[in-house]
């Protein structure tokens, strides 16, 4: 690699020598166009310093390491070998500590959490998603006790976040069956009733259909009350 393009790329954030190189080539070609061996080592120049930190330090700031991550994905370049083992630990330690928080009944980033899972599964990475999987069904639970007690929307709108996170990521939460079936004994119980009738008094339509809606992400129909709601 030529000394001046070298120093550049080594001393530039990675999205302004993205930029360096699209506005460099003509006719519609950029940085994806050029030969995969040659941007497999532009990526390792700019984030070579951050893989060395990677290997001497434990006080990771996992954000840093998703931006890297994504910018290999952004060109299609699969990560070096040596810091795929590393990158997937610490990720697997994001994992887990996001699983003990939902778990403690403390707020997540849902969207810092698609990021993840998305470059997870773009980059095969090995993390186990068991303490996930659990702390999710524990979250779920927890809010549906919530939401079957009192019915609010802040609460509907916390756990149709958490399902559209599960339905994308694919994962699975032990005892979902479990949880289906409580939501179907609970739409057909009288309490219900009176809690759809009290809300339609007060104008709260709106809601109704937010809560309906919920519930189909379990695969529960609710054809019979959005029937109700229309007379």
């Amino acid at each position: 690699m030529d000394t001046y393009i070298s120093k550049l790329v080594k001393e530039l954030p990675f999205h302004k020598v993205k930029k360096f190189f699209d506005d460099w080539f003509s006719g519609g070609y950029s940085l994806v166009d050029i030969k995969y061996e040659v941007r497999e080592k532009i990526l390792y120049k700019i984030f070579e310093n951050k893989f060395k930190s990677l290997r001497a330090r434990s006080d990771f700031d996992v954000s840093e390491y998703l931006k890297i991550i994504e910018s290999y994905s952004l060109l299609g370049v699969r990560l070096p070998k040596e810091e795929k083992t590393l990158i997937s630990y610490l990720l697997k330690e994001f994992i887990d500590t996001q699983s003990e928080k939902i778990m403690k009944g403390e707020d997540i980033d849902i969207l810092f959490m698609t990021r993840a899972m998305k470059v997870i599964k773009e980059n095969s990475l090995d993390i186990p998603m068991a303490n996930l999987e659990k702390a999710l069904f524990y979250y779920v639970s927890k809010m549906l006790n919530t939401i079957f007690e009192k019915v609010s929307d802040q609460d509907i709108e916390k756990l149709s976040s958490i399902m559209d996170f599960i339905v994308k990521n694919g994962l699975n939460i032990s005892g979902r069956r479990e949880i289906e079936n409580r939501i179907y004994d609970y739409m057909y119980s009288q309490k219900f009733s009176v809690v759809i009738d009290t809300m339609r008094k007060e104008g709260r339509n709106k809601t109704i259909s937010s809560l309906l809606d919920l519930f189909e992400k379990f695969n529960i129909s609710t054809a019979y009350y959005r029937m109700l709601k229309e007379e």
